[in-house]
């Protein structure tokens, strides 16, 4: 499934899925995405893997701060978000179960992108309509993809701060 989040997050320590971001995309409708080994900054578009047949619930630490990767073809709607169309010089594809089964595939029409959500965004035209052969999806860790259908996020009921020693404070 494709994530964002409007915190920063750390995935050092989260084991039971893995967090990727889109860093190459070629002509040959490869898409190689990198693992997400630390922390991403708020709004990053990321695309979240599990393990097959398995219904996880975890939790994703919050960040301190976070560095923006260097090259990332997913675009964060941390809010709902009107995408339009693509264009001769903008593509975009969203994740969807299509006919070729599941892929990102070409926007033909504007769409909205939930919030919470990402989408993948191009200069170049690499898939056509929905009904096409999707974008091929390469992982830098040699894993395949996976079900996730959906990601529930749940807000803290406290965004409270504490030091080594337990006592609340207002920054960290």
């Amino acid at each position: 499934a494709t994530f964002s989040s409007d915190k920063a997050l750390d995935f050092t320590n989260v084991t039971d899925i893995s967090a990727y971001i889109a860093t190459s995309i070629d002509d040959n409708h490869n898409l190689v995405m990198t693992k997400v080994t630390g922390a991403v900054p708020a709004s990053t578009g990321l695309l979240l893997k599990g393990t097959v047949g398995t219904a996880v619930t975890t939790t994703i630490p919050v960040a301190v701060s976070a560095t923006a990767p260097t090259t990332n073809y997913f675009v964060a709607t941390v809010a709902a978000t009107d995408v339009a169309a693509s264009t001769a010089s903008t593509y975009h594809y969203f994740l969807m179960n299509g006919t070729k089964g599941i892929g990102f595939y070409n926007l033909d029409a504007a769409k909205e992108s939930a919030a919470g959500k990402a989408y993948l965004e191009t200069t170049s035209a690499l898939a056509t309509a929905s009904t096409a052969s999707p974008i091929n999806m390469i992982f830098n860790d040699g894993s395949t993809t996976t079900g996730i259908n959906t990601v529930n996020t749940v807000q803290q009921a406290s965004n409270k701060i504490y030091d080594l020693c337990g006592q609340e404070v207002s920054a960290p």
